[in-house]
This record gives structure tokens, C-alpha cells and sequence, in this order.
């Protein structure tokens, strides 16, 4: 006889011990698969490289001249690498002024240049947010400060391209 005249099975373990195990089994078991299995399902995730441009306003010539093609670039609040300098553009510097009359017209700023940047970093790409390998994410828009190793200035990001 399997459950003896006692309630127990075998004569040795009762079944209300063995409903409580099998139940803390299955929380245990089920608690697993929603924390370790489940909880990452929906993450996209992918290295890659990214192309970027970063843009500073308003820069005087000596420090155009400390930046080169080539050029390794890093990230101000952390000191870790952002990524390579692939393109360089200047363009002379421009602010609109209002007149007395109340327009509004763009002018030139004399000895003032932008300084347009393009660089090429390794990046994390996690569920649409672009993470450079210094850890920081980078969006449009989005001001940072950044370095080379003679200049350091802050930049706008202006546009951002996953190279697949």
C-alpha cells in the first residue's frame, strides 16, 4: 500500500509535506524563468560602430588648429574614448541680431568660426539608445563636453548613423 492508514506515503512522508515542497519547487522554479529567462527577452542588443557629427559654435582660430583628422576624442566627465575623428568642416560663425526696426537678420561674427566634427566610435546598441564605449549615451541635440589631446571644448551632437 502506497499511503498507509496514517496519511503517509510510503509510510514515511506525509502528503501535505510533499503539496508544500512541490509548491515551494514551483514558485522557486517560476520565480527563476521571470528573472533570469524572461526579463531580458525584450532587450535588443548589439555592437556596432556609429558615425556622428558634433558641433561647437563660436570657436577662435587657434583652437581650430587643435584639431586634426585622426584624432582620438574623449569624453570630458569620464575621460574615457568616444570615438575617432573621421571628417573635419569649419564655417565662419553667424548669430542673428535684431535691429532697432525689429528685424531680425544673421550676420557674421568676425574672427569666430563652427567647428562641425565627424567621429567614428564602437558603440552598444540597446534597445534604440546608442551607448559609446565610454558608457555614456549619446542623443540628438544632446550637449557634452569633450577633449583631444589639445583642445577641449563642448559640442552639440547633431546627427548620429549606425553603420551596419
Amino acid at each position: 500500500m502506497i499511503i498507509d492508514n496514517k496519511g503517509k506515503l510510503f509510510g514515511k512522508i506525509n502528503i501535505i509535506d510533499i503539496c508544500v515542497i512541490l509548491i515551494v519547487v514551483l514558485a522557486l522554479a517560476m520565480t527563476y524563468f521571470k528573472f533570469n529567462l524572461s526579463a531580458h527577452s525584450d532587450v535588443v542588443e548589439y555592437e556596432t560602430t556609429v558615425t556622428y557629427t558634433i558641433q561647437a559654435r563660436n570657436l577662435r582660430s587657434f583652437t581650430l588648429d587643435g584639431v586634426e583628422i585622426g584624432d582620438k576624442l574623449y569624453d570630458h566627465s569620464s575621460d574615457k574614448y568616444s570615438g575617432t575623428i573621421v571628417d573635419k568642416n569649419i564655417t565662419p560663425a553667424t548669430e542673428y541680431l535684431t535691429r532697432a526696426d525689429g528685424t531680425i537678420v544673421k550676420t557674421g561674427l568676425p574672427e569666430r568660426y563652427d567647428l562641425e566634427l565627424t567621429v567614428e566610435s564602437p558603440a552598444l546598441i540597446k534597445n534604440g539608445m546608442v551607448v559609446l564605449e565610454s558608457g555614456k549615451s549619446i542623443h540628438l541635440n544632446q550637449t557634452n563636453s569633450y577633449y583631444t589631446q589639445k583642445i577641449q571644448t563642448d559640442f552639440e551632437t547633431m546627427d548620429i548613423k549606425i553603420n551596419e
